[in-house]
């Protein structure tokens, strides 16, 4: 008698196992059609909490390449190969312990499919992800500014770290940030995944650190663990003694692969500083476009 396939938790998804993964083959586990009146796939950013007009599936598959979203992170998107159709994939949400994909036709439970990932979305996810831990790591130990990260946003051109302060960081300080990160990405320190396997399993791990070293300086928990995830728990550390943290997310393996970061502007609202970062390719990119547009 054959037994319905399990799926992997979020936490062990190919896509956090390897984030340089771009496909996988899969099989279709569950396939349910959202309500015209409910949100498809989950309650998430970026108009997934808008009124669904059109007809959407939430699928759950063995595995996932596609990053649900999750811990500041938005959801990859990507293309599910079904027989002979390439169905887009936009919306990606963690439901508990679950990876929902939301898809715009049904998908026969059972049916083993291909999932691509769009790689160049996934990995200026990852580049942008990394740099963050690497800079919100930098600020808060800077004798400068002591400021611990509350939270962040992977926007699209830059993104930005949110401090506990109404007052700029003065253009000096800015700019030594700015050189402790990128003489960290030069000397090409690795990143690294650890991973729990149930919430209690970390705490119990994490206390134990603690009593033993009497220090956790080097750790972060830069958002709290969700009531809704037991486990696995994940440990994204920044060797060199610069960072560790808890994540959910996509990260390089390597800060050499961030190529360089610059600190554009910061911005001010009430008891709160957005300070914001981009890629320096990015920017030279930008910039080479707008140079050689008004010279045409």
């Amino acid at each position: 008698m054959s037994t319905a396939p399990t799926f992997v938790r979020v936490g062990e998804l190919a896509c956090q196992r390897n984030p340089f993964l771009r496909g996988l083959r899969a099989r279709v586990v569950l396939c349910e059609p959202v309500s015209m009146n409910k949100p498809a796939g989950g309650s998430g950013k970026g108009g997934h909490n808008s009124t669904n007009t059109n007809p959407s599936y939430n699928v759950v598959l063995t595995d996932s390449v596609l990053f649900p979203e999750g811990g500041g992170q938005p959801c990859d998107h990507g293309t599910i190969v079904y027989g002979n159709e390439e169905v887009p994939v936009r919306n990606v949400q963690r439901r508990g312990d679950t990876c929902v994909i939301s898809t715009p036709c049904p998908l026969e439970v059972g049916e083993e499919v291909e999932v691509r990932v769009d790689w160049p979305r996934r990995f200026d996810h990852m580049q942008h992800h990394s740099a963050q831990h690497l800079l919100s790591a930098v600020v808060e130990k800077a004798s400068q500014c002591r400021l611990p990260t509350v939270s962040w946003s992977l926007t699209h051109p830059y993104s930005f770290i949110v401090l506990p302060t109404g007052n700029k960081i003065d253009s000096d300080v800015v700019a030594h940030l700015e050189k402790v990160c990128n003489d960290a990405i030069a000397r090409a320190v690795p990143v690294r995944c650890d991973m729990y396997p149930s919430k209690e399993a970390y705490e119990q791990a994490l206390r134990e650190k603690v009593e033993k070293e009497d220090s956790g300086e080097n750790f972060r928990q830069s958002r709290s663990i969700p009531s809704d995830v037991t486990g696995p728990i994940r440990i994204i550390t920044v060797e060199d003694d610069i960072d560790q943290c808890t994540c959910c997310g996509t990260h390089v393996s390597n800060l050499t692969q961030l190529q360089m970061i610059k600190l554009l502007h910061q911005e001010t609202k009430g008891d709160t500083l957005k300070l914001f970062l981009s890629r320096v390719i990015d920017c030279v990119d930008t910039t080479v476009t707008c140079t050689f547009v008004r010279r045409s």
